[in-house]
């Protein structure tokens, strides 16, 4: 079950990262003390990015871009308030 909550975070991690909200995952042997932990997690998500199952069902990089950037720029709520206000 796990597995089935973390995918989608996981496939959409560079999102977060690209717009600095979440750091990098530490490139091998730059993991410090938890390097062993980053192991383990690279190697986690390596499998999920290479299931079929899990790649079928992703958009285009592309797609979530704009998406998030909103989020980024902390605009997603105003810009829903300003849609609801221009329609009343």
């Amino acid at each position: 079950m796990a597995d089935v909550v973390l995918a989608p975070w996981v496939m959409q991690h560079w999102v977060f990262a690209y717009y600095g909200k979440d750091p990098e995952i530490p490139e091998q042997g730059k993991g410090g003390e938890d390097e062993e932990w980053w192991n383990r997690w690279r190697t986690w998500v390596k499998s999920v990015e290479g299931r079929e199952t899990v790649t079928r069902l992703m958009s285009d990089r592309e797609h979530y871009r704009p998406i998030y950037q909103r989020y980024a720029e902390d605009k997603a709520q105003a810009d829903l308030l300003h849609d609801q206000s221009t329609a009343a």
